[in-house]
């Protein structure tokens, strides 16, 4: 059969019609419009079966992709789903050579197209036309037409119409991949740029799952069914698959594919080694060599097309990317080839980055655990140094108590000496190890900064008395008193200052000075200042400073000792606070270092907010200017006069000129003649009035027999030791001030308080009748020592002592003691094993018996580990007879002093108009027992009622302040509290008529308990 021109005409109008259609054809719907071109074209020509079939970019196979059949025609696209052209010589010859292939009748083919033939008879064609589909002058397609019922002879211009056809699909295909190669580029940079930048920042815990993810990911970009990763061992001559995902439906094969002989895939590797991938189009054509070839590999899986590519590391073959089509076969383009390349690199990337953060994580595990085993040595050697340390300390500190001769005594003092600087040399290097470690770390909490820095001088001033320094304090006159620091360490920085400034000082003089800033918004900052006249540090010597085990000048280390890292600790806890340790010196001149901490602020409570009434003219006498500076500056800020002098004969003469003064502040040691000899000549000279003579305070720095007998005679009612300490200073005038001109016939409030503070010393503490008191402690030595300090503390108190944990527990069972000393470190059961127990034993029960921890460990952790083992307190070996006298006031539950335990005659009657002792007697019926019961209640409910009115008059609740008032004026009149009563009083008045007063009265009421209590309690 022939085409007419019937046909011919009608085609004609049918090609018009679809070349025009195919002008508006985009990816979307040129599926649909060939479609529809096979069908016409098989309709218009009665044919049965239409394709349109594809050409791969390398033109080794030709794929099916378009069908049309006539109904009752058998498919035959399984068939020619994917055919090798090499398979088919002929065919691919005729095909490329020539400019269409025209068979009518399949039987007559040519002997070389033997394999076609077979082909064509198995699909059961006929007649057979294919126009070829060119691209860039080379066949990419083309449009096959096959009869399988009758043979069909073509005509030439009908097979002309077809090629139009043809032409007009391979423009509309060109583009549409042109727009489709723009989206396919922007997707394919979008992918690997969101794969490279997950890479990049992913947590090295998560690596793992962000692979999984950018396989599936590319998988599905590549329309693959399965994709992995295989890494190369070539020590063992294996390959293994490490990660691997599969779309829904495709089995998984991770488990099959360990650790798989290399030698399985020789040509696989050939191609990876030299950096190319490994791609096979259609699995079926690959040749069977025997069990364990590729191919009885592959198949199995399920793999129609597959592509490998290599995964380099530089040079090196670390392994590879692969992806698997089950569903269909995928011919792989040029840019999903440079996609999978590209992605490959970057999963070597993110390999050496893991492998690298692994080595990392390993080595930080290392040294975590090489400090951690670091620190663990270090507490241990803490514990066994002190323990001994402990004893040594504790042991010459009694020693030196007894009777001994000059030479004995100096030995034992130096014993004593040496052991304290070898237990400061521990704590350093304790210090120092957590600093290298980064496990030193701060407790901030609301300290007061003047009582802070008050104690540093207190604790070094003794240095400074041995070397006949002058030591100022100089504090910012109305400065806050509260900050929130860790009090801890900054005064372990002061300390450390502080003392080095002593140490590096032969002559002259070693100043603390605090100076604040307010910034505003309730935060202030504190800057402390340690300036001495010592010996300096050179420019050069200045930048070794700061470095451990190293100080100023190596000849240092031999006159002055020392490890060199008091201030590498320093300028850590310093930068902790926020800033670092700065200085200033002059090489032969002294230094100055100083820093600073950023805080919240308590700007309500200042000392020297009460007024005092009484105190209007001071006359300051000392012959070092600094120190009269200072004091003139903290008078000046009380709204008091000041008028200075530098020696006794001036001041004699100021006496007798000027107008009268209020107060004599008056140095002891000065030249010419000192402040004892000064008071002296005033007392004897008839030109001064003996019953005008002002209330004097002596200012000395040394604190012996002599000054405070000749203090006695000379009527000097007060006696300050150097550094002048405000507090200090503010509550005397403050007593001063609410009592009046006191003459030399009474004693003041302020020598009660010394003569009371001289009898507790004396009396050994009486703290309960023969208290019970457990001593845990597993070192016989210590036993001793812990028994002979409590005993001399407590004569009476009944000890019983535990070797071990489990002795404890028992004993604290049976003896219930009233409290428990418990050493950390013991064998058994240790301290805080048996804390435990003991709190078990005690639920339930309303009994809760004080345990206190006796530990070597100096750090917080050691101490919150105390704590929360149930602990309520703990003592840090070496143990401190003042710190220990502490902890059993407090928890014995008697913290009187021992004013109940004078006679009557002996009580001084200065304390009348705090504290009417003979009132409050009467009201108990003279019962000294009752007595001491409502006085050890009252501090702290008296504490909790001040807090709670500082604050409600601070928020001005009005309410809550009313209540509070009325609850503190029934105290302090059933109390006796005679001065607590009229302040409470006018408080009270003022709430109602002038509350701008409220703060004044209330900081009045708050010095005048602050009196009761070195009255009633210390």
């Amino acid at each position: 059969m022939s085409t007419s021109s019937n046909y011919h005409n009608k085609f004609h109008k049918v090609v018009a019609d679809i070349s025009s259609g195919f002008i508006s054809a985009n990816s979307l719907n040129i599926d649909e419009k060939i479609d529809d071109m096979l069908k016409r074209i098989t309709d218009i020509f009665e044919l049965d079966r239409a394709h349109l079939v594809s050409i791969t970019e390398d033109l080794k196979f030709m794929v099916n992709t378009h069908e049309y059949c006539i109904p009752g025609v058998t498919s035959i696209k399984h068939l020619i789903d994917v055919v090798d052209l090499e398979s088919v010589p002929w065919w691919k010859r005729s095909l490329f050579e020539g400019d269409y292939i025209h068979i009518y009748n399949v039987d007559d083919l040519p002997e070389d197209a033997s394999a076609e033939k077979a082909i064509l008879k198995e699909m059961e064609i006929i007649s057979l036309m294919c126009v070829p589909i060119y691209k860039d002058n080379s066949v990419e397609g083309f449009i096959g037409l096959d009869s399988a019922n009758k043979k069909f002879q073509w005509d030439l211009d009908d097979i002309n119409l077809i090629q139009i056809l043809a032409n007009t699909i391979a423009e509309a295909r060109l583009k549409i991949s042109a727009e489709s190669d723009l989206i396919h580029l922007s997707r394919m940079q979008q992918i690997i740029m969101n794969i490279a930048q997950t890479y990049i920042n992913i947590p090295l815990n998560l690596v793992d799952n962000e692979i999984m993810k950018s396989l599936k990911e590319m998988a599905e970009y590549v329309e693959a069914d399965r994709s992995y990763i295989f890494r190369y061992d070539f020590k063992a001559n294996t390959t293994s698959n490490t990660h691997e995902w599969c779309a829904e439906g495709v089995s998984a094969e991770i488990e099959n594919l360990q650790d798989v002989p290399i030698d399985f895939i020789p040509d696989w590797i050939e191609k990876h080694s030299k950096g190319e991938d490994f791609n096979v189009t259609d699995i079926s054509s690959l040749p069977y060599t025997g069990p364990g070839c590729l191919k009885d590999i592959l198949e199995p899986q399920g793999i129609k097309s597959i592509i490998t590519v290599p995964m380099l590391d530089g040079e090196e073959l670390v392994g590879f990317v692969g992806f698997d089509s089950v569903a269909k076969h995928h011919t792989y383009t040029k840019k999903e080839k440079s996609l999978l390349n590209l992605f490959a690199q970057l999963l070597v990337n993110v390999r050496k980055r893991a492998e690298s953060d692994k080595m990392l994580t390993l080595a930080k595990e290392q040294a975590e655990a090489a400090s951690r085993a670091k620190s663990e040595f270090l507490a241990n050697m803490s514990h066994e140094i002190r323990t001994p340390l402990n004893s040594v300390i504790g042991f010459t500190e009694l020693l030196n108590r007894t009777p001994l001769n000059i030479s004995q005594k100096r030995f034992v003092e130096n014993a004593n000496i040496s052991a304290q600087s070898l237990l400061e040399i521990i704590n350093d290097i304790l210090d120092f190890s957590k600093i290298e470690a980064g496990k030193l770390e701060l407790a901030p909490i609301k300290t007061d900064i003047v009582e802070i820095v008050e104690q540093v001088c207190e604790m070094v001033k003794y240095q400074a008395i041995q070397k006949e320094l002058e030591l100022l304090l100089n504090i910012q006159p109305n400065i806050p008193r509260y900050g929130f620091v860790d009090p801890i360490r900054l005064k372990q920085i002061l300390v450390n200052l502080i003392s080095n400034a002593i140490k590096f000082t032969e002559r002259g003089e070693v100043e603390l000075r605090v100076k604040f800033e307010d910034l505003g918004e309730q935060q202030g900052r504190f800057t402390f200042y340690i300036r001495d006249t010592g010996i300096g540090i050179s420019q050069d010597e200045q930048k070794r400073l700061f470095k451990a085990f190293t100080q100023a000048d190596s000849s240092t280390t031999r006159k002055f000792g020392g490890t060199g890292l008091g201030l590498v600790i320093s300028n850590h806890l310093a930068e902790k606070m926020g800033d670092k340790i700065h200085m200033k010196s002059t090489f032969g001149k002294g230094s100055e270092f100083f820093f600073s901490i950023d805080t919240l602020i308590d700007s309500l409570d200042k000392i020297g907010d009460t007024t005092l009434t009484n105190i209007k003219r001071v006359l300051i006498v000392d012959d070092n200017a600094n120190n009269r500076t200072i004091l003139e500056q903290t008078f000046r800020s009380w709204n008091i006069e000041c008028i200075t002098c530098g020696d006794g004969f001036e001041a004699i003469r100021l006496v007798k000129v000027s107008d009268p003064f209020d107060l004599i502040v008056i140095d002891f040691k000065m030249p010419l003649i000192n402040g004892i000899e000064t008071i002296r000549m005033l007392r004897n000279d008839s030109g001064v009035a003996k019953d005008k003579m002002p209330v004097i305070i002596m200012c000395s720095s040394d604190d012996d027999s002599l000054i405070n007998e000749e203090s006695r005679k000379s009527g000097v009612i007060y006696k300050l030791v150097k550094p002048i300490r405000i507090t200090e200073l503010f509550d005397y005038l403050l007593n001063l001030s609410n009592t009046g001109v006191i003459n030399s016939s009474k004693v003041s409030g302020s020598e009660l308080i010394s003569a009371k503070k001289s009898h507790i010393a004396s009396s050994k503490g009486l703290i309960k009748s023969n208290p019970v008191i457990l001593i845990a402690e597993d070192v016989q030595m210590n036993m001793i020592l812990i028994k002979t300090l409590v005993s001399s503390y407590i004569p009476g108190a009944i000890i019983i002592e535990a070797r071990n944990g489990l002795d404890a527990i028992k004993l604290a069972a049976d003896e219930n003691p009233d409290i428990i000393l418990m050493d950390v470190q013991m064998p058994e059961a240790d301290g805080l094993e048996a804390t435990v127990e003991i709190r078990t034993q005690e639920s339930g029960k309303k009994s809760h018996i004080p345990i206190i921890a006796l530990t070597a460990g100096a750090s917080q952790e050691d101490r919150e580990k105390c704590l929360e083992a149930g602990m309520d307190d703990y003592l840090t070996k070496p143990i401190e007879q003042p710190q220990l006298h502490k902890v059993l006031d407090r928890y014995l539950k008697n913290r009187l002093n021992h004013l109940l335990d004078l006679p009557q005659s002996e009580i001084p009657a200065d304390t009348t108009p705090h504290f009417n002792l003979d009132e409050m007697m009467r009201r108990v019926d003279n019962n000294r027992e009752i007595l001491a019961d409502l006085l050890n209640s009252l501090e702290v409910e008296m504490e909790e009622a001040l807090t709670s009115l500082e604050h409600s008059i601070k928020t001005n609740d009005s309410e809550i302040s009313k209540r509070v008032t009325h609850k503190i004026k029934g105290i302090a009149l059933n109390m006796s509290f005679t001065k607590l009563s009229q302040i409470i009083k006018e408080l009270e008045n003022s709430m109602a008529k002038e509350p701008e007063s409220n703060i004044r009265l209330f900081n009045n009421l708050s010095n005048e308990w602050k009196i009761l209590k070195k009255i009633i309690y210390q």
